[in-house]
């Protein structure tokens, strides 16, 4: 059997924008951080704790945002548009022709570890690389699936809002959507706004409807969403469409939920739209796992599994 990896490892981190989702500045930081510094429970303590001290990730380097050549809403899915590459082959690839591009050496890395901004395909690729979906870094998330009405509803904020099935909405057991905020370069419909009062998302260019908190929806405050119809090609649920009578969204897989304008909600005139989740891929144990296969640590290694000199 090969000896065991010890000392310095280092790898490229390298930040991988969708050119239709703006990248975040203030996660370079965060990142370089999470890789290359003690103390912060990330993927350095991950490989310090687990070795006993015997990789060192401490000289990795963080590089970008990148801007790919690839979108989210067309791409995200099946960036080979053959429907059998994975996803994750596509971002290591692009991560490595960006480094080329924009001047890095990777000859003095271990390998490479590419950080996409959206909840997308990843995982280690076979080799010393491996791709790191970041999910929340794709537009703006907490919004969530109301089990009594069935609208999506924003929970960022503390005060619970009323639901027109009565009480206060409920969403447990809801992923975690994210929505295109404030983004112009996303190609989903325009005309949604969040609602200050039951904060549910609605259609607003059709006039404004029954709030299930009392008269008319109020849109004062909010940013400008964009929604994506099912036919494009980014990983998400569709079955998400308005209703005729609320102008809410709301999810019409399951018996339709209560309507603030009487009556249940109705769909006769809606697309079928599509939302993104996120993910919980950017942690310290999916991304310890992943980058101990391009370690040589998986079950099948030739390196078996890892054990103190």
């Amino acid at each position: 059997m090969s000896g065991f990896l010890k000392g310095p490892v280092p790898f490229a981190v390298v930040l991988c924008q969708f050119n239709d989702i703006p990248g975040v500045s203030a996660a370079r930081q965060q990142l370089t951080s999470f890789v290359t510094s003690a103390g912060r429970g990330g993927l350095f303590d991950f490989w310090r704790d687990v070795s006993y001290a015997n990789i060192d990730l401490s000289s990795s380097e963080v590089f970008g945002w990148y801007k790919m050549k690839y979108s989210f809403a067309h791409d995200g899915s099946d960036p080979a548009h053959d429907g059998k590459t994975r996803g994750r082959n596509i971002w290591i690839s692009e991560a490595r022709r960006l480094c080329q591009e924009n001047g890095v050496d990777l000859s003095r890395f271990y390998g490479v570890i590419a950080m996409v901004n959206a909840n997308v395909d990843d995982s280690s690729n076979g080799t010393h690389d491996t791709a790191i979906a970041i999910g929340q870094y794709n537009g703006q998330g907490e919004w969530r699936h109301c089990n009594k009405c069935s609208e999506l509803v924003f929970y960022g904020n503390e005060e619970p809002s009323p639901c027109a099935a009565g009480g206060s909405h409920e969403s447990s057991g809801s992923s975690n959507y994210r929505l295109s905020l404030d983004n112009d370069l996303f190609v989903g419909q325009d005309g949604w706004r969040w609602c200050n009062k039951c904060q549910a998302l609605c259609y607003s260019k059709l006039g404004v409807y029954p709030c299930p908190a009392g008269g008319k929806h109020d849109h004062t405050g909010s940013g400008s969403y964009k929604i994506g119809t099912s036919d494009l090609g980014f990983p998400g649920q569709d079955q998400w469409r308005s209703c005729d009578k609320c102008q809410c969204l709301a999810f019409s897989g399951d018996a339709a939920g209560q309507c603030a304008a009487g009556g249940t909600h109705t769909y006769t005139k809606s697309f079928n739209y599509k939302l993104a989740s996120d993910n919980g891929s950017f942690n310290d144990t999916f991304s310890g796992h992943e980058t101990g296969h391009g370690l040589g640590l998986g079950s099948k290694s030739r390196y078996g599994v890892w054990r103190p000199f």
